[in-house]
């Protein structure tokens, strides 16, 4: 009784947390600045992808996800990873993305804290991607 009383308190408090992070200091813009943590919107974000040729595009989810769809010339770098093995250029901008959003969202910010001089941030990830449209690939895994 005691165990499913804790998960009804904690399991809620971990929600609005998620959300807080997910929502506070968010940027929408169709051109963004080009340094700092940024969120976008999925159109702003197919606009960086097609004029910045050197864009890396870091896909947070894991393998399994990935039947969801991806965006083009994607690298997959599970977010329990990025401190582990993938060490990025300071100087390349980078466009991340997840499946909602939560997890692109904190991987940009560590990025960002980390040294990444210009990170993207996909708003509402590759779902939101999906709603308006954009083109994805379906890897074979």
């Amino acid at each position: 009784m005691r165990k499913s009383f804790v998960l009804f308190l904690v399991f809620p408090l971990i929600l609005i947390l998620l959300n807080t992070a997910c929502s506070r200091d968010r940027q929408e813009s169709a051109a963004p600045a080009t340094t700092g943590f940024h969120t976008i919107t999925p159109a702003a974000a197919m606009g960086l992808i097609q004029t910045r040729k050197n864009l890396f595009i870091l896909d947070v989810r894991s393998p399994q996800e990935l039947r969801q769809g991806a965006i083009a010339n994607y690298h997959l770098v599970p977010i329990w990873q990025l401190g582990k093995s993938f060490h990025p250029d300071p100087d390349q901008p980078i466009l991340v993305y997840c499946a909602v959003g939560g997890r692109s969202y904190m991987a940009g910010q560590f990025l960002y804290r980390n040294g990444v001089r210009e990170v993207y941030n996909i708003q509402g990830g590759i779902a939101a991607w999906k709603k308006a449209g954009l083109p994805l690939v379906y890897p074979s895994t």
